[in-house]
């Protein structure tokens, strides 16, 4: 939260000094970009985190079952 604290608050600087409706109007999109790539970036690395940490509590069930299926149908050609 912080960063986009400090984004809000550099662009509210920004267009404290301005008086130009279209140049404060620049100064919003450039402001409401910046905060939507920091939201991405963000949002990507908590899910790249939380994918990580759950792929590795999970079992390998289907590999087991599918090595216990293979030594069956071995076992009944022999």
């Amino acid at each position: 939260m912080a960063k986009a604290h400090q984004i809000i608050n550099r662009y509210d600087d920004d267009l404290t000094k301005e008086s130009d409706i279209a140049k404060r109007m620049q100064i919003k999109r450039e402001a409401n970009r910046e905060i939507a790539k920091m939201v991405k970036k963000e949002t990507s690395d908590t899910l790249s985190k939380v994918l990580y940490e759950l792929s590795n509590q999970m079992k390998n069930s289907y590999a087991r079952s599918d090595a216990y299926e293979w030594e069956m149908k071995r076992a009944e050609k022999s």
